[in-house]
């Protein structure tokens, strides 16, 4: 359950048996994800986060809408 909610929390979490990831709106204004030697390799950024915002607008990676 800790992963789930940590995952949750972030924003997205993965659907079970498969290689597909739900996005969610996130409880964090920035969270940034390392690997162990420090390389980023995601970084989340929430514009006007609020508890009353619950809905996600748009989703960019790398510059472009999925």
């Amino acid at each position: 359950m800790l992963a789930w909610y940590i995952f949750t929390s972030m924003g997205f979490y993965p659907l079970a048996s498969s290689s597909t990831y739900l996005i969610d709106s996130s409880v964090f204004d920035r969270i940034t994800i390392r690997r162990n030697n420090g390389q980023c390799i995601l970084t989340i950024i929430v514009h006007y986060n609020s508890i009353e915002i619950i809905y996600v607008e748009r989703v960019l990676l790398n510059g472009k809408t999925l």
